[in-house]
C-alpha cells in the first residue's frame, strides 16, 4: 500500500501537469487530432475551414486560473467528445458526401463512348473514382484491430480489460458514491479514448492506402489529360421531339452541375491543404511533447491519500489517452508523407475536373442551340402550315384559319424574345460567376494576409472592371415588367385553350353561324373545322409552353439580376473598405528617383512622340471638319476677345447704374465669361479625346487621358481667373474688393502655370503601361503638386492677406474670423499631409482624397458665387418693389389732393387702405430660404463627392474593444410552426462603434445649441404661440435632443439599461443626499417648463423683488428688475414659495389715480372731467370701462378715485404720468382747486398774573432741586 502514498511535492507536479492537459484539450483535439484523420478527398469539415484551426487558449494565464484538483474530474472529457464527434462526421462525409444525391441515374458519363477512343479512359475513370471516394472495406482490413494487437501484445490496454475493471467497480459496495462516480467516469473516458484509437487506426490505414495508390493514380490522370479533348458534337436524330431534347438537355445540365460540385469540393479541400500542410511539423512537435508529459504523469507516484481503486482508474484513463496519442502521432506522420506523395496528384485532379466541366458546358451550350433551332424550325413549319390552310380554307372557316396564323406569328415573336432573354441570362450568369469567383479569391487572400502593397493594384483594377449595378437593376426592372406582361398575355391564351375541350359544340356553333348559304356540305365543314381546331390546340399548347419558358427565363433574369446587383454592391463595399488602407507603393528612397529618370525617358521618348504625332495627323485628315469647326470657334473667340471683355464691363456698368434687377445682364456676362474661359481647355480636351479614340500605343492613350484630366482642371481655374479679372463679374456684379480680386487673379495664373504640368505628368504615369511608373514619376509629380497647393494656400487663404483680410476684418464676430486659427493651418497642412502619405506609400489614398478635396473646394466656390449673384438680384428686386410703392403712394396722394380740391363735400365711400408688401419680412424670408438652399446643395454635393470613400471608415469596425451581452429575438420553426424566442448573445463593441457614438454625442450637442433657432425660424413663428410658450418648447426640445443623443450613444457602445440600472440607482441615492438642492432646482425647472407658472417676459414679484423674467435655465431663473439689475433666483423658489405673476393668464392691469379737490368744488364736474380724461387716453381700455368715483370726505379734501385698465404693463408708467398731467390741466381750466392739507391753530386769552408757561429761571431751579434730592 505504500505505493499509493507519495510526497506532496509529487502530487503538485502531477496536478500541475493535469491542469496543463486540461487547458490544452481544445487545441489538441481541434487542431492536432481531427485533421490528422483526413483522407485525400475529405480533409476535414470542408464547409467550415475555421473548424480545422480553432483558436486555442494561451498557456501563460492558464496555470494561474485553474485548480490542480480538477485533474481527476475534468481532465480530458471535452477532448474526447470533440474528437469523437468530428471523426464520426468525417466518416459519414466520406461514405456519403452531403453535396451528392444518393441515387441519380443520369450522373454517370461514359467519356469513352463520347470520345470513341477506346476503353482506356473508362478504366482510368473507374480507378480515379476509387481514389476519390472512401476506401473499400478490403483496404481497411489491412489495419490490425485493437483486439488483435492486444492478443499479440498482452501488455497493451484493451477495451475488454477496461470494461472488466469497470464492471468490478460497479459491484463494489464499500466505495463512497462520489468516489465511485469519479472512478466510473475515468473508465468511461478510457473506453472513449480506445474507441477513438480504433478509428484512428482505420484512418491511418486509409491514408497509407491512398499514399500507396498515388503513383498509379497520377499516371492515370496524366494519361487522361494527354488524350485529345473530348468531342462535344451532338448526334441528334431528326425524329427526336422537342420534349426529348429538353430531357436530354436537363440530363446534361445535371452532369455539368455534378462536375461543378466536385470542383467546389476540390477547391475547399485545397484551401484546407494549403493551411494544414505548413502546420504539420508544429503539430508533430506538439504531439511528441504531449506524449512525453503524459508518460511522466503515468510514471508519477499516486496521490497521497487517494483510494487505490481511484488511482487505478486514473492510471487506466491516462494509459488509454497515451495509446490514442501514440496512434495519432503515427497518423500525423502518415498524413505528412501522404501530402508529399500526392502533391502532384492534386493539381491533376483539378485539371481533369476542369476538362470535364468544359466538356459538359460546351455540350450544354450545343443542346441549347439545338433546342432553339428545333423550336425555330417547328415554329416556321407551323406558320407555313397555317398560311397554307388559310389560303385553302373555305370562307366560312376563314376566321378559324386566321386565328391559327396569328397564333403561329405570336409564337415566333415569343421565341425571338426567348432567344434574347436566354442570351441575357447567360451573360448575367457568366458575369455573376466571374464576380463570385474573384470575390471569393479576394476574401481568401485577405484571410491569408496577402492584401499587402502588391494587392493595391489588384483591388484598383478589380474595382475599375466591376460593372455598374444600375445596369442590372434596369435588367431586373425590365424583367419584372416583362413578367407582368407575359402573365397578362398568357391568361387569355389559357382561357382559349380551356375552351377547346369540346370540339363538337364549337363546330355546331360554326355551322349555325354559317347557315344554309354555303357551297360545301356539313361533313366537309365539320372535317375542316375539326382539323383547324386541332391545329389551334397544338399551336396554343406550343405557344403556352414557350410563354411559360419565357416566363421562367425572365424570372431567372429577375432573381439573378437582383443577386448580381447585391453581389456587385457588396464587392464594391468590400474593396472600398480596404483599398484606401492598403499601401500602393513602398516608401520613397533613392531608387525612386532613379526610376523617375528612367520613367521619364521611357514615357517621353522620341518614338512615342512620333507615333502620337502621326496618329494625330492621320486623325485630323479623317475628321478635318471637326477640327476645322473647333479651330474656327476658338479663333473667333480670340479675335473678339477684347470686345467681349469690353461688353462684360459695359453690362456691369449698366447694371450698377440701375436700381432695378437686371437678370439678363448678369446671365449674359456669366455666359460670355464661360465662353472666353473655355477656348484653350476645350482645344486641349478635344486633342485628348481624339488620342484616346485612336490609341495607337500606351503613350497615345495615356496622353489622351492626361490631356482630358488636365483640360478639366484648367477650365475650372480659368473660369475663376476670368471672373476675378479687372472689370469682370467679381468686380462689377459681385461687388468684391478690388484688392482681393487682383490677388486671386495673379495667384491663379501662377497656379495654372505650375500645377497643370505636374498634373499631366502624374496622370500619364498612372495610365501608361498599366501604371508601371506611377510609384516613381507619378508619385514625385504628385508630391510636387501637393507642395504647390500648400504654397498657394499659404498665400491665398492667409487671414491677414489681400484676399481674405478685408472680408474677415469687416465681420469680426463671424464664424470664419473666430475659427481662423483652425481652418488656416488645416488648409496648409492638408496638402502637406497628402504629400507625406504619398511618400510613405499611400499614393492612391492621397490621390483620391485630393481629388475630392478639390471637388469640394470648387463646389464651395460655385455656391458662393451663385449665392452672391442671387443676393444681388434680391437686393435689386427689393429696391424695385420699394420704388413701386413710393410711386404708388405719390400717385395716390396727388389723386386725393385733386379730388379734394375739385369737390366741396366729402366722399360718401370711406377710403380703404390697400395692403402693402412688408419688405423687411419679405427680405428675411428670401434670405432664409436662400441660405437653407445653399446648405442643402452643399451637403448633397459633399455627400456625392465623398460617398465613395465613406466605406473605408468601416475598417474601424474590425478593431474589437470589448464585448457585451445583447438580447435578440430569433425565429425558429418547430414541427412546421414558426416560433419566436429571446436569445442572449455576445456582441463585440468596435472602434467604429466608439467613433460613431462620439459623432452622435457631438451632433446632439451641436443640435441642442442650434435647434431653438431652427424651430423658431421654421415652425414656431407660424404658430399662434407667445414668446414664453415658444421658449418652453425649444428648451424641452434641447433637453430631449441631448437625452436622445446620449441614449443612442450608450446603446451604440453596448451600455444598456440592464447594465447600468444598479449603478444609476446607487448614484441617484448618493446624489440625492449630496446634491439634493441642485436636484430640487433641476426638477423644479422641469416643472416650470411643463406647468409654466412663469414664462419668458412675465412680470413677477417674488420675495419683494419685482421684475421681468429674462431666462429660464436648468437650475435657476433670471429676473431683471426696473433698475436693470439681474436677480438669479433658484427654480425651487418659484415652485415652493409665494409667487405673484402679473401676466400669467391675463396681462390686463388696473391703475388707480387718487385725486383730492378742495371743499366747495363742483363734484359732478370733477367726476365728468375724470371720466373724459380716461376715455381720451389712447392706451386705456374701453372694456373694462374706466370708473370715476367720489370716495368720501377727507380732512382737507373731497376724495375722488379714477380706475382705468391697461392692456399690458409696457406703458404703465407713461399712462399714469399722462393721466396726472391731463387731470391737473383740465381741473385748472374748470376752476377746480386741488386741495392740500390745512391746519387751524386757535389761541385762548389768559391772565398775566398766572402765566401758563413757567419762566426759564423756574425751570432751572426745579432741576437743581431734583438733582440734589437724587444725590441725597
Amino acid at each position: 500500500m505504500s505505493c499509493f502514498y507519495a510526497p506532496r511535492q509529487t502530487f503538485l507536479q502531477v496536478a500541475f501537469f493535469a491542469i496543463f492537459l486540461l487547458v490544452r484539450q481544445q487545441s489538441l483535439c481541434a487542431q492536432d487530432l481531427v485533421p490528422i484523420s483526413a483522407s485525400a478527398e475529405n480533409e476535414v469539415d470542408l464547409s467550415s475551414p475555421d473548424s480545422v484551426f480553432p483558436p486555442g487558449p494561451s498557456h501563460s494565464n492558464l496555470w494561474q486560473s485553474l485548480d490542480s484538483k480538477q485533474f481527476n474530474t475534468d481532465s480530458f472529457s471535452g477532448r474526447r467528445e470533440d474528437v469523437q464527434g468530428m471523426l464520426s462526421a468525417q466518416s459519414e462525409a466520406e461514405t456519403q458526401p452531403a453535396t451528392e444525391p444518393e441515387h441519380n441515374p443520369i450522373q454517370t458519363v461514359n467519356y469513352q463512348e463520347v470520345e470513341n477512343s477506346g476503353p482506356a479512359i473508362q478504366s482510368a475513370e473507374k480507378k480515379t473514382a476509387q481514389v476519390a471516394v472512401a476506401p473499400k472495406p478490403a483496404t481497411t482490413a489491412e489495419a490490425p484491430s485493437p483486439n488483435t494487437e492486444a492478443e499479440e501484445k498482452p501488455g497493451i490496454l484493451t477495451a475488454e480489460e477496461v470494461t472488466r475493471r469497470r464492471s468490478a467497480v460497479e459491484l463494489q459496495t464499500e466505495l463512497a458514491d462520489e468516489t465511485k462516480a469519479q472512478i466510473l467516469q475515468f473508465y468511461d473516458r478510457a473506453l472513449e479514448s480506445l474507441k477513438l484509437h480504433s478509428e484512428s487506426v482505420k484512418k491511418t490505414a486509409e491514408l497509407k492506402g491512398e499514399r500507396e495508390r498515388g503513383p498509379e493514380a497520377i499516371k492515370e490522370k496524366k494519361a487522361f489529360l494527354e488524350r485529345p479533348a473530348l468531342k462535344t458534337d451532338l448526334e441528334i436524330s431528326k425524329q427526336t421531339s422537342l420534349s426529348e431534347l429538353e430531357q436530354q438537355r436537363l440530363a446534361e445540365e445535371e452532369l455539368a452541375n455534378e462536375v461543378r460540385r466536385k470542383i467546389e469540393t476540390w477547391e475547399a479541400k485545397a484551401k484546407v491543404r494549403a493551411e494544414r500542410k505548413p502546420q504539420m511539423p508544429a503539430i508533430l512537435e506538439k504531439t511528441k511533447q504531449q506524449l512525453e508529459e503524459l508518460q511522466n504523469a503515468i510514471k508519477a507516484p499516486p496521490v497521497d491519500g487517494e483510494s487505490p481503486a481511484l488511482t487505478l482508474a486514473r492510471k487506466t484513463d491516462q494509459e488509454a489517452l497515451l495509446i490514442l496519442l501514440q496512434q495519432q502521432l503515427e497518423q500525423t506522420r502518415v498524413e505528412q508523407s501522404r501530402y508529399e506523395a500526392l502533391t502532384e496528384l492534386f493539381p491533376l485532379e483539378r485539371d481533369e475536373l476542369m476538362r470535364k466541366k468544359s466538356f459538359h458546358e460546351k455540350r450544354l451550350e450545343n443542346w441549347k442551340l439545338a433546342i432553339a433551332e428545333a423550336r425555330r424550325a417547328e415554329s416556321e413549319r407551323q406558320a407555313r402550315e397555317a398560311k397554307e390552310k388559310l389560303r385553302n380554307t373555305h370562307p366560312a372557316l376563314r376566321q378559324l384559319a386566321e386565328r391559327n396564323t396569328d397564333l403561329t406569328q405570336q409564337r415566333k415573336t415569343v421565341q425571338a424574345e426567348l432567344v434574347t432573354a436566354e442570351k441575357l441570362l447567360k451573360e448575367i450568369v457568366e458575369k455573376s460567376d466571374e464576380i463570385s469567383k474573384n470575390f471569393e479569391d479576394l476574401r481568401d487572400k485577405e484571410n491569408l494576409g496577402a492584401l499587402s502593397t502588391g494587392a493595391g493594384m489588384l483591388l484598383r483594377n478589380q474595382r475599375h472592371r466591376l460593372p455598374s449595378p444600375a445596369k442590372f437593376r434596369r435588367h431586373q426592372r425590365t424583367a419584372q415588367k416583362e413578367i407582368t406582361r407575359l402573365q397578362l398575355e398568357r391568361m387569355p391564351l389559357q382561357d382559349e385553350r380551356d375552351h377547346l375541350g369540346d370540339f363538337e359544340t364549337q363546330i355546331e356553333a360554326i355551322l349555325a353561324e354559317v347557315g344554309t348559304q354555303r357551297t360545301i356540305s356539313d361533313d366537309e365543314i365539320r372535317e375542316t373545322a375539326r382539323d383547324l381546331l386541332n391545329d389551334r390546340q397544338t399551336y396554343l399548347d406550343a405557344l403556352l409552353n414557350d410563354t411559360g419558358t419565357l416566363l421562367m427565363t425572365q424570372g431567372e433574369i429577375d432573381v439573378k439580376s437582383q443577386f448580381l446587383t447585391a453581389e456587385i454592391t457588396e464587392y464594391q463595399s468590400f474593396i472600398d473598405e480596404r483599398i484606401l488602407w492598403i499601401p500602393s507603393a513602398g516608401i520613397v528612397n533613392s531608387s525612386t528617383f532613379t526610376r523617375t529618370l528612367a520613367g521619364t525617358r521611357d514615357i517621353f521618348s522620341a518614338e512615342n512622340f512620333v507615333v502620337s504625332y502621326n496618329v494625330l495627323k492621320q486623325d485630323i485628315l479623317l475628321h478635318k471638319y471637326l477640327y476645322l469647326t473647333a479651330l474656327f470657334a476658338a479663333i473667333s473667340v480670340l479675335v473678339f476677345l477684347q470686345r467681349i471683355r469690353v461688353l462684360i464691363a459695359a453690362l456691369g456698368k449698366k447694371s450698377k447704374s440701375q436700381l432695378t434687377s437686371n437678370v439678363t445682364a448678369t446671365l449674359s456676362a456669366l455666359g460670355l465669361t464661360l465662353m472666353i474661359s473655355s477656348v484653350w481647355p476645350v482645344l486641349i480636351w478635344l486633342i485628348g479625346w481624339r488620342l484616346t479614340s485612336v490609341s495607337a500605343n500606351d503613350f497615345t492613350f495615356a496622353s489622351g487621358i492626361a490631356l482630358q484630366v488636365t483640360a478639366i482642371a484648367f477650365w475650372t481655374m480659368e473660369v475663376l481667373r476670368q471672373i476675378c479679372r479687372k472689370k469682370g463679374i467679381a468686380e462689377t456684379f459681385l461687388k468684391w474688393s478690388p484688392g482681393s480680386i487682383s490677388a486671386v487673379h495673379s495667384h491663379l495664373l501662377f497656379l495654372i502655370a505650375v500645377s497643370l504640368p505636374l498634373m499631366f505628368l502624374s496622370t500619364v504615369s498612372s495610365v501608361y503601361n498599366e501604371g508601371f511608373w506611377a510609384d516613381s514619376l507619378g508619385r514625385i509629380s504628385f508630391i510636387a503638386f501637393c507642395g504647390v497647393l500648400m504654397m498657394a494656400s499659404m498665400k491665398m487663404l492667409r487671414p491677414t492677406g489681400q484676399i481674405l483680410g478685408h472680408l474677415l476684418q469687416g465681420n469680426p464676430d463671424g464664424l470664419m474670423y473666430r475659427t481662423r486659427k483652425f481652418w488656416y493651418p488645416l488648409s496648409i497642412l492638408s496638402p502637406c499631409a497628402l504629400g507625406i502619405m504619398a511618400g510613405v506609400g499611400y499614393q492612391y489614398t492621397a490621390e483620391q482624397l485630393l481629388v475630392r478635396l478639390q471637388f469640394t473646394f470648387w463646389l464651395s466656390i460655385s455656391i458662393v458665387i451663385a449665392y452672391t449673384i442671387i443676393t444681388q438680384w434680391l437686393l435689386a428686386a427689393r429696391r424695385q418693389i420699394a420704388m413701386d410703392h413710393a410711386r404708388a403712394r405719390r400717385a395716390a396722394a396727388m389723386e386725393s389732393n385733386s379730388e379734394a380740391s375739385g369737390e366741396n363735400g366729402s366722399s360718401p365711400v370711406p377710403p380703404v387702405d390697400k395692403p402693402q408688401v412688408d419688405l423687411s419680412t419679405l427680405n428675411q424670408q428670401m434670405v432664409r430660404l436662400l441660405r437653407v438652399t445653399a446648405c442643402v446643395v452643399m451637403l448633397s454635393g459633399s455627400w456625392m463627392i465623398w460617398s465613395q470613400v465613406m466605406p473605408a471608415l468601416h475598417v474601424f469596425n474590425r478593431i474589437e474593444l470589448w464585448s457585451t451581452a445583447v438580447t435578440v429575438v430569433e425565429s425558429h420553426t418547430i414541427d412546421g410552426e414558426e416560433t419566436l424566442r429571446t436569445v442572449t448573445k455576445q456582441k463585440w463593441i468596435t472602434f467604429g462603434n466608439l467613433l460613431f457614438a462620439a459623432g452622435i454625442v457631438t451632433v446632439s450637442i451641436f443640435g441642442s445649441k442650434n435647434l431653438p433657432g431652427l424651430l423658431e425660424l421654421s415652425l414656431l413663428q407660424r404658430l399662434p404661440l407667445d414668446h414664453g410658450e415658444r421658449n418652453a418648447i425649444t428648451t424641452l426640445c434641447r433637453y430631449a435632443c441631448v437625452l436622445i443623443g446620449m441614449i443612442v450613444a450608450c446603446k451604440t457602445m453596448g451600455i444598456g439599461w440592464s447594465s447600468v440600472q444598479w449603478l444609476v440607482a446607487a448614484l441617484t441615492v448618493g446624489l440625492g443626499f449630496g446634491l439634493q438642492e441642485i436636484f430640487a432646482n433641476f426638477v423644479s425647472g422641469l416643472i416650470i417648463l411643463f406647468e409654466r407658472p412663469i414664462r419668458i417676459g412675465d412680470v413677477v414679484t417674488i420675495d419683494n423683488v419685482t421684475g421681468s423674467v429674462s431666462k429660464i435655465q436648468i437650475r435657476a431663473t433670471t429676473i431683471i428688475d426696473w433698475d436693470r439689475k439681474e436677480y438669479i433666483v433658484p427654480n425651487k423658489e418659484f415652485v415652493t414659495g409665494r409667487l405673484l405673476n402679473w401676466t400669467l393668464s391675463d396681462k390686463t392691469n388696473r391703475v388707480v389715480i387718487n385725486v383730492g379737490v378742495a371743499y366747495g368744488a363742483e363734484t359732478d364736474l370733477a367726476l365728468e372731467i375724470l371720466n373724459r380724461v380716461a376715455q381720451e387716453n389712447p392706451v386705456v381700455l374701453n372694456d373694462p370701462a374706466p370708473i370715476a368715483s367720489f370716495e368720501g370726505f377727507g380732512d382737507s379734501t373731497l376724495s375722488f378715485n379714477l380706475r382705468v385698465y391697461l392692456p399690458n404693463l409696457d406703458n404703465r408708467l407713461k399712462v399714469i404720468t399722462d393721466l396726472h398731467l391731463t387731470i391737473d390741466r383740465e381741473f385748472r381750466k374748470a376752476g377746480i382747486e386741488i386741495a392740500f392739507p390745512q391746519m387751524d391753530l386757535h389761541i385762548r386769552s389768559v391772565n398775566s398774573e398766572s402765566p401758563v408757561i413757567p419762566s426759564l429761571e423756574q425751570r432751572r431751579a426745579e432741576l437743581d432741586d431734583l438733582n440734589e434730592s437724587k444725590a441725597a
